[in-house]
């Protein structure tokens, strides 16, 4: 189908294509239907039905794919009859009426959602401090405590962090080579390891260096733990509404920029595309030796936070 080529295509990162593949999922009603028998009161009440739930983002993303399919058909249909005009083709004006539709439902729902709110992060240093031993005082499995604590080094998305494999790990030369297919900017990254991060992934090769993933949910290897893994840890450790696993990045941000590190360095280090296009080619070589020592200033102080002596909580019975 037309629209699993536009879902696979080159310009979404891996974590996008799983998402629209479950958007598309998400149609399953209208996907055996010709065009012309979908209908504008069937699509409003899909959508009432999420609305109920909460789930704006969903619908946005929905109806954004029924409208390319509605878009697509009618682009179609032009080229194998160029001569013949709407007036003359009542599926053309189906598709016409359909995407006019969708437009005024995007428009409906938008208004109804709630204004975004950033990712959850803490800001305070005492809080950060106590997050950070927190982190390391978490009694969950074996490889969520690895993955919440290189998170909280790395500064990368979340799924670029659960996505990560043993074959782009280099010890050699320290990084980790991501390839362009599953970050966001679709550029190639290299995450310098800071020597803790290298600590921990050698003592975790040690013994799952034979699985394809580094973090893989328990029981099946070849899948990596949910979105979701990492925050639910941190609402365990009672931090929900207050620190989300992608807040960790602006943690990370707000700390370093406090400490005086260029803005140059912790937004690539960020994985954020630069808009001016030379400067972001010469940039990869030039900010990989400062990214290195951004991150491993980084780790050195998620070590002096997590070594202050304070009372450690156990989390093994939650």
């Amino acid at each position: 189908m037309w629209v699993d080529e536009y879902i696979s295509s080159e310009h979404f990162s891996q974590a996008t294509i799983d998402k629209k593949q479950s958007h598309k999922k998400g149609l399953s009603a209208f996907s055996d239907l010709p065009l012309n028998e979908i209908t504008i009161l069937s699509l409003k009440q899909h959508c009432d039905k999420l609305s109920e739930q909460g789930k704006y983002e969903t619908i946005k993303q929905q109806l954004q794919l029924m409208g390319l399919v509605f878009s697509y058909a009618d682009s179609e249909i032009k080229l194998l009859n160029p001569d013949e005009s709407i007036a003359d083709s009542p599926i053309r004006q189906h598709n016409l009426i359909m995407k006019d539709a969708i437009r005024e439902l995007q428009a409906k729902y938008q208004k109804k959602r709630p204004p975004t709110r950033h990712y959850a992060a803490l800001e305070k240093q005492s809080d950060v401090k106590k997050f950070i031993r927190d982190v390391y005082a978490y009694g969950g499995t074996e490889l969520i405590r690895y993955l919440i604590r290189i998170s909280v080094h790395v500064m990368l998305r979340p799924s670029e962090v659960r996505r990560v494999r043993w074959d782009w790990v280099d010890f050699d030369a320290d990084v980790i080579r991501y390839p362009k297919e599953v970050i966001k900017t679709r550029e190639d990254h290299l995450l310098p390891m800071s020597q803790q991060v290298k600590t921990m992934l050698e003592e975790l090769f040690e013994k799952t260096g034979r699985t394809e993933h580094v973090f893989y949910k328990p029981g099946n290897k070849e899948k990596v733990p949910s979105e979701n893994a990492v925050n639910q840890a941190f609402h365990r450790m009672g931090y929900q509404g207050r620190q989300t696993a992608h807040g960790l990045r602006t943690l990370a941000s707000t700390a370093l920029h406090e400490l005086g590190y260029s803005s140059d360095h912790i937004e690539k280090q960020l994985a954020h595309n630069d808009q001016n296009q030379i400067r972001s080619i010469y940039s990869r070589a030039q900010y990989l030796s400062q990214r290195r020592k951004l991150l491993q200033g980084w780790s050195d102080i998620i070590d002096e936070y997590r070594m202050i002596s304070t009372t450690e909580k156990n989390y093994e019975n939650l």
